[in-house]
């Protein structure tokens, strides 16, 4: 969908699935922190209006925002003021709507007051982003509903580094066995989940 714009400089992307859950559930998985942190990024949120979202990249940086709209289950909303280097505040708001069969169709609009287009791509780069993590969250509501994440960090290094500390570099058919132990992955098959 493109951009949309009105006269008073306000511009905003909309974006609109239908996903799983009921909308109890599909609100706590979008409107609490640890429901975000299980399909999103690592998210705490103070549940109320005026409480603070924040919202952690990892080493790509962090965002943090004010809590706008707290209608539970049904619309929540919220401001980040400094998501980006000189950036207009952005605000989202996203709306669940029952559907039958334990389903909600999920609308959520990104917006930002600018005199300029300079942020347009910005706001384009929102729209063209969400659908692989509304992927994932479709996967955690008809998965893992209500379940907490667990998270971790991966780390590699090349056979050049190995070398220069004298190490050695495990097999490739070592990585399974140790990746299961380090993980818990042995609990879980690739047959666990959807396609």
């Amino acid at each position: 969908m493109p951009i949309k714009k009105d006269e008073t400089g306000k511009r905003w992307v909309e974006m609109e699935f239908i996903t799983p859950g009921t909308p109890e559930q599909v609100w706590r998985a979008i409107a609490t922190g640890p429901g975000n942190t299980a399909w999103f990024t690592k998210t705490t949120i103070d549940e109320h209006v005026g409480g603070r979202l924040h919202f952690d990249f990892g080493p790509n940086g962090a965002s943090t925002g004010e809590v706008t709209i707290w209608e539970p289950p049904f619309r929540f909303g919220y401001v980040e003021r400094d998501w980006s280097e000189g950036a207009p505040p952005v605000a989202t708001e996203i709306t669940m709507t029952s559907r039958s069969g334990d389903r909600c169709v999920v609308r959520m609009v990104h917006s930002l007051f600018a005199s300029t287009d300079d942020w347009d791509d910005q706001l384009e780069g929102f729209e063209s982003g969400w659908p692989g993590f509304f992927e994932v969250l479709r996967i955690y509501l008809s998965h893992f509903a209500g379940e907490n994440a667990a998270s971790f960090s991966v780390m590699a290094s090349t056979k050049a580094d190995q070398l220069s500390i004298g190490g050695n570099l495990p097999r490739r058919s070592d990585w399974p066995a140790q990746m299961s132990a380090s993980s818990g992955m042995d609990r879980c098959s690739r047959r666990d989940y959807p396609a």
